[in-house]
């Protein structure tokens, strides 16, 4: 006898006969609870109940009908999942994409850093990232490519070891690779450290036309000016990437870097505290004019 497929059972869906089940998908609006890319599982909650799932490996996800990845759905967001009957999977995954402007935190090493020990999300709202923890990164949730970061930075004490930075057009770590240099999240670094805050590292054979401070090696673009860096207080970064794919560094209101014509701007935004006791706050960014907060406050840690 032919098993009624699992979602149709903890859904409640009525009995259906054997063709119908082969020949119809389940379209049904849940919340998604927690999702597990090493499994393979997503669980989710309808009508009151919680039922644990299989999503296919060549599931098709969007957040707000963009194309997505699995681990850019949030807990807590609103889905419509689709269940393949005949393969008791999910095949399609459609986010509303609340806190699709979130971040996710990454073991780049495999090296079982632990979040709580590397940082802590304050009351104020800002992310304290503790010192000498290293080998982990925050990554934007989304790739963009034509938009504008504020975020706020502030260290505690002096800096005298670590290279702390905030990357955009990357990739994410890839932690299941061999080789360290292969498990880094690849993109344009943008150094914090106050003696090179605002030079630029380009990932390797990357191009750009016209840098405004000095290309060196043909990955290191040496800052055009030093801001006036604020002590044991909070500074300003602000990246922008505009629609011409040029990219613009500014620390407190001052152009300290910038490249014309870089071969892309599109990917995530990376977080790199390199074990420095650093903190961060208000980051927010701009699209079409529009702010959005890329808060602190429900990072995904699976």
């Amino acid at each position: 006898m032919k098993t009624l497929p699992l979602l149709a059972v903890a859904l409640g869906f009525a009995l259906l006969s054997p063709s119908m089940l082969v020949a119809e998908d389940v379209t049904v609006e849940v919340e998604i609870k927690s999702i597990d890319p090493t499994s393979r599982t997503i669980t989710v909650v309808h009508g009151g109940k919680t039922t644990q799932l299989d999503f296919s490996r060549k599931v098709a996800v969007t957040i707000k009908g963009s194309p997505g990845e699995i681990g850019s759905i949030l807990p807590g967001d609103s889905a419509t999942v689709v269940y393949h009957k005949e393969l008791e999977v999910v095949t399609k995954i459609d986010a509303e994409g609340k806190g699709a402007n979130g971040w996710r935190f990454w073991d780049i090493y495999k090296k079982n850093v632990d979040p709580k020990a590397a940082f802590v999300a304050a009351n104020d709202g800002s992310l304290v990232c503790l010192p000498n923890v290293a080998g982990y990164c925050l990554a934007s949730l989304t790739k963009m490519s034509e938009f504008t970061l504020k975020i706020d930075f502030q260290f505690s004490g002096q800096v005298t070891k670590g290279n702390p930075f905030v990357a955009v057009a990357s990739s994410v770590p890839n932690p299941k690779a061999n080789d360290w240099k292969q498990q880094m999240p690849k993109g344009i670094e943008i150094k914090l450290r106050p003696d090179q805050i605002g030079e630029l590292s380009l990932p390797k054979d990357f191009k750009v036309e016209l840098p405004l401070g000095q290309l060196r090696d043909d990955r290191r673009v040496v800052r055009l000016r030093e801001p006036r860096l604020q002590s044991n207080d909070w500074n300003q970064l602000e990246i922008v990437c505009d629609q011409h794919r040029n990219l613009t560094i500014k620390v407190n209101g001052t152009t300290v870097n910038a490249v014309a014509k870089a071969e892309s701007l599109d990917g995530h935004i990376i977080l790199f505290p390199s074990g420095v006791a650093v903190r961060f706050r208000n980051p927010i960014v701009v699209t079409d004019g529009t702010e959005s907060p890329m808060a602190f406050d429900n990072i995904v840690t699976e």
